[in-house]
């Protein structure tokens, strides 16, 4: 079974109080302090749980006295009786997308009079059908999913869809089976990323990715292509590297030839993998070659330097999931009138690109 992030054992922690009435209106929490020791976790974890709960409203600060539980929060939890489940995958936890993602979709939730489960599976469907089966049997009404493998999850989605339970995927989805979905506008996120490093003079622009098997890299490669070609720019294919695991040797060896300026990685991740391979063979970012990821995730506070990358706004992305399914469970006309929500992103340029002489 996979881990939940660190910092939703906190999350958690407090809602789980405020459901079971251990905590009332203007109740005092644990400190910064106290969940450190009680939860075996660093200050920064817990500091950045605490923050979400303040700006979701869950909780309110007192400069020298302390948190409490917000009055206004619980008023609009009263009588919440309905459950819906966020259910997820072994995926990567290590940034704080999952956080963003379960607070806002608790916030919306508990203004509609429902509750919110969490639960982490290994991905295995037939895991999942079963987590699915136990969960109904609680009477949730809905289920908002987050899939590693969206193709691989498909007998999951099909037992939900056969017997009428209303679902929503969130990030990632597999056109092999339409459904309710929530993301990112992948496309035109890379295409402004890549029209980024055009209107710093690069031509050769490579393609990084990981998983191009997924929707989000597939949206995000084309977004790539399309803002090429906007400069009548052919890809070329000897510029584009599908999986940085294995193409990495590569991807250094064509650098070093002097064709490459920049990289376009598909995630924070790449691009951050990109740069450390690049300096340890002497190739420095941005005087030899600009980089661009996406996600502006956790992980990229480990940059060497501020890595320009395309923003996801992963607190709508929880806020609209939980508002369509909520949708569909009150109007089940809505199961068969799918809809695909692309949501903003935006480019966030910092220090990893640098324009070309001319």
């Amino acid at each position: 079974m996979a881990k939940y992030p660190k910092y939703q054992m906190v999350i958690d922690y407090v809602l789980d109080k405020i459901k079971s009435g251990d905590l009332k209106a203007g109740d005092k929490i644990p400190s910064e302090s106290e969940f450190s020791q009680i939860m075996n976790i660093s200050n920064i974890t817990v500091r950045k749980a605490m923050s979400e709960l303040v700006n979701s409203g869950i909780i309110y600060r007192i400069k020298g006295k302390g948190s409490f539980v917000s009055d206004k929060f619980l008023q609009s939890g009263r009588n919440t009786n309905r459950l819906v489940t966020f259910m997820f995958s072994d995926i990567d936890v290590r940034d704080n997308a999952y956080i963003e993602l379960i607070i806002s979709m608790q916030k919306y939730l508990m203004s509609q009079n429902f509750s919110l489960i969490v639960e982490c599976t290994d991905g295995d469907s037939q895991s999942e059908i079963s987590s699915i089966k136990n969960l109904l049997s609680k009477n949730v009404e809905g289920f908002i999913i987050y899939s590693k493998e969206p193709k691989n999850c498909i007998p999951s989605y099909k037992f939900l869809h056969d017997n009428n339970i209303p679902f929503v995927l969130v990030d990632r989805y597999t056109p092999l089976f339409p459904c309710n979905f929530v993301g990112s506008n992948d496309h035109d996120g890379a295409f402004a990323a890549t029209h980024h490093l055009l209107k710093l003079n690069h031509t050769n622009i490579a393609f990084v990715g990981s998983h191009l098997s997924l929707s989000t890299e597939q949206e995000r490669f084309a977004g790539y292509k399309d803002a090429l070609a906007s400069m009548s720019l052919e890809v070329n294919p000897e510029n584009c590297f599908p999986d940085y695991k294995v193409d990495l040797d590569r991807l250094v060896a064509n650098t070093k030839k002097g064709g490459i300026t920049a990289f376009f990685a598909a995630n924070d991740h790449c691009a951050l993998k990109v740069m450390n391979a690049l300096y340890s063979e002497g190739i420095r970012v941005p005087d030899d070659v600009s980089i661009v990821g996406f996600g502006d995730s956790e992980v990229i506070k480990h940059s060497m330097i501020p890595l320009t990358t395309v923003k996801q706004f992963f607190d709508e992305i929880g806020y609209a999931s939980a508002k369509l399914l909520v949708q569909v469970i009150n109007n089940s006309s809505r199961f068969y009138d799918y809809a695909h929500l692309s949501l903003r992103t935006k480019l966030i340029i910092r220090d990893t690109t640098r324009k070309l002489s001319v």
